[in-house]
Order: C-alpha cells, then sequence, then structure tokens
C-alpha cells in the first residue's frame, strides 16, 4: 500500500504520443545517418529488409511490445537464412539500445531472444561453362551484357544494381565499387 505523502501527483503521460515500433526505427536510423561516418547504402538496404520483416509489430506502441511478440516473429523466421535473421537481431538490439537510452523502455527484450536458427543447406553456385559464356557473347541484348559483366567481375547483383555512372570508367576498363 502507498500513501500520498503530499508530493504532486505526475501528470499521466498521453499515451497516443508514444511512439510506435516503425517511430523508434526511424528515429533511431535518422541517428544513425547523422554520424559522421554513417552505415553505407548497402548497409541501409540490409537495415530495411530486416526492419520489414518485423511489418506485424510496425504499428504497435514500442513500451507495450514484449519478448513474447518478438520471439514469435523470430520463430516464424527460422526458415530464412542466417544473414537475414543476424540483421533481424542486430537492428532489434539497437532500437531497444536506442529506445533505453531514450526513455522509451526500461527494460531490453531483444537481450533474451532465443534465436534457434537452423542453418539451411546452401545452394552451390554453379559456374557457366564455357559453352555458355560463348553463347552470352554472341547474344546482342543487354541482358547478356549484364550476366557477362557479373561474370567476368564476380560482382553479385546487389552490388551491379547500386552502381553509379560516375564509378565506370570505360575508356580505362574498371569501375569502382
Amino acid at each position: 500500500l502507498v500513501l500520498n505523502t503530499g508530493k504532486p501527483v505526475p501528470a499521466p503521460q498521453n499515451v497516443s504520443k508514444a511512439p510506435t515500433f516503425k517511430d523508434v526505427y526511424e528515429r533511431w536510423m535518422e541517428q544513425k545517418q547523422a554520424l559522421k561516418r554513417p552505415p553505407t547504402e548497402q548497409t541501409v538496404k540490409a537495415y530495411k529488409t530486416a526492419f520489414n520483416r518485423f511489418s506485424s509489430i510496425h504499428g504497435m506502441r514500442f513500451d507495450m511490445i514484449r519478448h513474447d511478440d518478438l520471439q514469435e516473429i523470430f520463430t516464424d523466421s527460422n526458415s530464412k537464412s542466417h544473414s537475414t535473421v543476424n540483421h533481424m537481431h542486430i537492428i532489434l538490439r539497437a532500437m531497444y539500445k536506442y529506445a533505453m537510452a531514450n526513455e522509451i523502455v526500461q527494460k531490453d527484450y531483444s537481450a533474451a531472444l532465443i534465436i534457434d536458427h537452423e542453418d539451411k543447406e546452401q545452394r552451390a553456385h554453379k559456374p557457366f561453362t564455357s559453352a555458355e559464356i560463348k553463347k552470352l557473347w554472341s547474344l546482342d541484348d543487354d541482358i547478356a551484357k549484364v550476366a557477362l559483366i557479373l561474370i567476368y567481375t564476380g560482382m553479385r547483383i546487389s552490388e551491379w544494381t547500386t552502381m553509379q555512372c560516375k564509378d565506370v570508367f570505360i575508356d580505362k576498363q574498371y569501375m569502382i565499387d
């Protein structure tokens, strides 16, 4: 039993202004991007992809999210790649760190999550045969040209799609990423 000691009672918080999961993510990302060394474009894409895996709680007040809400999402993500699940955990831990520092929550529910990820068998990369590469050289279309660039540079498709014209030096036959 707590007795009133005559001290003023704090005004109740306006619960409608409590930030949602999405709000905390956006604030955290703003803070990350304002750093002297902000995350790369590729890292931001990875964060966004991981964030989208939490779509079921985007609209939930961050301070109302509990361990079971998060654990269910991770359990349902068991079939995703190790990298995907790892990125999910990384952004969640960072968001809780941000939320605690900004007094949005008192407890970090991400710390007690059980990440029981089963490593699915990785598909072996099957290299192109000499005949297939020769066939690509004989084709006169953009898809064949892109395939040849990927083959000869070893670039990933994600690296290719984020390549900027200013980083391609055709006359000197090189590009930078």
